[in-house]
């Protein structure tokens, strides 16, 4: 096989997973990823008369594709990747990955990438728990934990451990502008229940200064 065959070979390969895929993470994938890297002009060349742009983001380590607008994805009517809205106490969880990340970085441990605990994340969100009987609260916590990871913005270290990645999806998906937003739509539904926002989430603030990168 010829080099020009392996390349195009590569090339099919990058696009077929760039099209599967929500997103491509140098951690999970790194050899994809570099090889989108490798082909990265065709690539581009390839989406853009397709009304889709290649979007790398290297510094945190992922790629996407996305629509050159909301407009073109209607008109074309294809939905990429079958983007999915998250519930509220999905959403609440999210924002606080989001800020455990930027933590992370922040004040880096004795981790290489940034971790959370089952139980960490079970207490945070007991704090907004309305339900009375705690197999309910079991039965949202679930699902809310499925969606993160469906989402790609949490990723088990290892099968049934209880321990998660917080993945750099978490960057993508909350990029800084949108944090204020996600928490006006909190703080209203919460005070539907007569609770103030500061007893609900006690010490926590959303309140970040941090790079878009979405």
């Amino acid at each position: 096989m010829s080099t020009s065959d392996k390349s195009d070979i590569e090339l099919a390969g990058c696009l077929r997973r760039l099209l599967k895929n929500r997103f491509i993470i140098r951690r999970s994938n790194e050899k994809w990823f570099q090889a989108i890297i490798e082909h990265r002009q065709a690539i581009q060349s390839i989406f853009q008369k397709r009304y889709f742009c290649l979007e790398i983001n290297e510094t945190i380590g992922v790629i996407y594709l996305r629509p050159e607008s909301e407009e073109i994805e209607e008109r074309i009517g294809f939905q990429m990747h079958k983007k999915k809205s998250l519930s509220m106490f999905s959403s609440i969880l999210a924002l606080h990955l989001r800020k455990e990340r930027l933590r992370f970085y922040m004040n880096p441990g004795s981790s290489e990438i940034p971790l959370i605990s089952n139980l960490n994340l079970r207490e945070f969100l007991q704090t907004f728990n309305q339900l009375k009987v705690d197999s309910q609260f079991e039965r949202v916590f679930r699902k809310a934990i499925e969606e993160l990871i469906e989402q790609q913005l949490l990723k088990e270290t290892q099968q049934d451990s209880g321990i998660y990645e917080i993945t750099p999806i978490c960057d993508v998906l909350i990029p800084g502008d949108m944090l204020v937003a996600i928490e006006g739509k909190i703080k209203a539904y919460f005070s539907r229940f007569g609770k103030s926002w500061s007893e609900v989430k006690k010490s926590e603030s959303f309140d970040l200064e941090e790079d878009h990168v979405g």
